[in-house]
């Protein structure tokens, strides 16, 4: 928001702008803020995110990540999703969500880490931003 001047006017749009290169730099540090340029404030980690289907039906978000845990691949998140399989199937099985760091997305899918019969696909948002699993 703008401040009021002496016409009572907001000042954006009038002669001062929010913009204005020569108010910009008083409310920031300069460049060089520690000796070696401009750097972000946080590390930002690139996710991956899977899901699991087909698994036993009392495998809790717990279990499955203390597993993934066990083969060195950190969980940023593990939530139970809708299942996949037949309907006629969904109330024998468990399906979830998984987040991982990127850098793991290859691990998650090992193969040897699974027993036969467990689907890994990668997660797929639809384009409205619903999340296109579990319905046929």
């Amino acid at each position: 928001m703008g401040t009021s001047n002496e016409a009572g006017s907001s000042g954006v749009g009038d002669s001062e702008t929010a913009n204005d290169p020569d108010d910009s730099t008083d409310d920031f540090p300069p460049y060089n803020c520690d000796g070696g340029g401009v750097k972000a404030g946080v590390d930002i980690v690139q996710k991956s995110v899977v899901q699991f289907d087909n698994l036993y039906v009392d495998c809790t978000p717990a279990l499955h990540t203390d597993y993934l845990l066990a083969n060195e691949i950190p969980v940023l998140s593990c939530y139970k999703s809708k299942s996949w399989l037949p309907t006629d199937d969904r109330e024998k099985v468990t399906a979830f969500r998984v987040c991982v760091n990127a850098r793991d997305h290859g691990r998650i899918k090992d193969a040897s880490l699974w027993s036969k019969g467990i689907v890994i696909r990668d997660w797929v948002l639809r384009q409205n931003g619903s999340p296109n699993h579990g319905e046929h």
